[in-house]
């Protein structure tokens, strides 16, 4: 089934700012996140020897100074018992 278009907006909303993943986790769900100069888009597919390649609805890599880390953002408009 294709992407609703509410789900593709939500997506949207992360990739055309992607500091907004890190304020979601840090604000809303209250995960303190290393400090970080500049957030960029990632490829949202992971290949992974034990398992087919995985594909994320939007992946933001933030760093500084050699530190890094990412947030992967999957939008689910209902809960999907298929899904893990």
């Amino acid at each position: 089934m294709p992407p609703s278009s509410k789900h593709e907006a939500l997506c949207e909303m992360f990739r055309s700012r992607p500091e907004f993943a890190a304020e979601i986790v840090d604000r809303s769900l209250g995960i303190p996140l290393p400090r970080y100069r500049e957030a960029r888009l990632r490829s949202e597919t992971v290949t992974d020897d034990r398992l087919a390649e995985l594909h994320a609805d939007v992946v933001v890599e933030y760093g500084e100074a050699g530190r890094n880390f990412a947030v992967i953002v999957e939008v689910q408009n209902a809960p999907d018992e298929d899904k893990p």
